[in-house]
């Protein structure tokens, strides 16, 4: 099923939730570009299902990032892209999120940082127009 590893430039993503593989766009592109890419050469951006899988990739993911999920406001909810899921739990933000700050933040990402446990894998509301790797792993399971 592909590499345990996939490097794109500098960055690195490592094997999903098994059975399952995680790879990333090739460069830091803005979220429909993202979600462009994610199905053309996948099946999307990244759904998380759930708890024990956010929580993998909360481990697995070896570059502190920040990356672009299929999470996206729909008329002041928020969905997961492709589905008809909406993010129930306040859990996964991170603290005072979603906030749009910037009033015009539609899209999520999920940040990775290894040096801020407390805060390692929570969501942020951000501008879709701005630029980052977007995450995209293809469930065996599911497709």
């Amino acid at each position: 099923m592909g590499k345990d590893k996939i490097e794109q430039g500098q960055k690195q993503c490592s094997k999903c939730f098994p059975p399952a593989e995680l790879t990333c766009t090739p460069s830091r592109v803005n979220w429909s570009n993202s979600s462009t890419w994610c199905t053309k050469n996948y099946t999307g951006l990244m759904v998380i299902q759930n708890r024990e899988q956010h929580d993998y990739l909360k481990r697995e993911l070896l570059q502190t990032n920040k990356y672009w999920i299929g999470l996206r406001k729909n008329s002041s909810v928020w969905m997961w892209y492709g589905t008809s899921r909406k993010m129930e739990s306040q859990e996964l933000w991170d603290p005072n999120e979603p906030n749009n700050i910037k009033e015009n933040e539609d899209c999520v990402e999920m940040s990775i940082r290894r040096n801020e446990p407390e805060r390692n894998g929570k969501f942020n509301d951000e501008t879709c127009s701005k630029t980052k790797l977007a995450l995209q792993c293809v469930f065996t399971g599911f497709i």
